[in-house]
């Protein structure tokens, strides 16, 4: 520990008796002695021991104003010292437990934002899975639409022209063809219809009851044509509306995780610089204490040599 280093001091008790009796002894030779060369070499060598002890009590004098000063500065810089510490460490406290609480504030943002990414992320993964699911579903159904829709314009085509067995037999396999493909057109359909189409479909090409029936069958061909159109169309504005969704939400969560990403790059280089600044913080805190601890001592070891000085 840093101990006081004061100015060296003499005795000036022991010089002040000295001049005393120098003062004294000049006085008697000067009174008893007037011609007496021996006398008079005595009070020279007094008189020149008398200049000599005044200015070595004049240098003590200073000395001793010198040590007063320097006891003075030393506690007003120490005492001033200890009041800048004390005053630092509240500071350095305070800054340290706002920077850990910070810190820990943005690791739990960062958390947040990390997790809000990787939903973000799953979320598009989902939503482009079903879509592509979608769109392959839609594409076989578009498909088994359109030859189902141009085997029935063919097929009523065919009727409208021939009544005999052979269109008839056409129909027949059209009917079957598109039974295979899309088997809820016949939903639409009523009990009736439903009966005529079995009757039709179960019986062989050669019956009669085909010619008496071909009108009905075709009116029912029509219905099925017209409800397989309607279905194509509303199929497509929905795959239409479906892909601009997909499209409008992958946009929006793109720039969500985009943002997120940004957010968590900013959060990290902050946490960083937070951490840095803790870092220091503590740093200078440990520092600052063992400076006060050793001004602290300095300064009762320099009151109590200042005082047995005095």
């Amino acid at each position: 520990a840093e101990q006081p280093q004061a100015p060296a001091v003499s005795s000036t008790g022991t010089r002040g008796s000295a001049m005393k009796l120098v003062y004294g002894a000049i006085a008697f030779a000067g009174c008893h002695a007037v011609d007496e060369r021996p006398i008079t070499k005595v009070v020279k060598l007094l008189q020149g021991m008398k200049t000599q002890l005044e200015a070595e009590a004049k240098k003590d004098e200073e000395t001793y104003h010198n040590l007063a000063c320097w006891c003075e500065t030393n506690d007003k810089a120490k005492t001033e010292a200890i009041k800048v510490a004390d005053s630092r460490i509240t500071d350095l406290v305070a800054a340290t437990e706002e920077g850990a609480a910070y810190a820990a504030q943005l690791e739990v943002e960062l958390g947040q934002h990390h997790k809000e990414v990787d939903q973000g992320k799953q979320a598009l993964a989902q939503a482009r899975s079903q879509r592509e699911q979608a769109a392959d579903e839609w594409y076989s159904t578009e498909k088994d639409l359109v030859q189902s829709i141009a085997a029935l314009k063919n097929a009523i085509q065919v009727l409208s022209k021939q009544h005999g067995g052979e269109s008839l037999l056409h129909v027949s396999k059209v009917l079957r063809f598109v039974m295979d493909r899309r088997a809820d057109s016949f939903a639409g359909l009523s009990q009736q219809q439903h009966s005529t189409l079995t009757q039709f479909l179960q019986q062989p090409a050669s019956a009669g009851s085909y010619n008496s029936r071909s009108g009905e069958i075709f009116g029912i061909l029509r219905s099925m044509l017209e409800e397989m159109e309607k279905d194509l169309e509303e199929g497509r504005t929905s795959e239409t509306q479906d892909k601009q969704q997909y499209q409008e939400m992958k946009i929006s969560k793109t720039e969500e995780n985009d943002a997120g990403k940004k957010a968590i790059a900013t959060k990290q280089q902050e946490l960083a610089s937070t951490r840095e600044k803790l870092e220091n913080n503590k740093e200078d805190l440990d520092d600052t204490r063992a400076a006060l601890a050793a001004d602290t001592k300095f300064l009762s070891d320099l009151k109590l040599w200042c005082q047995s000085t005095d």
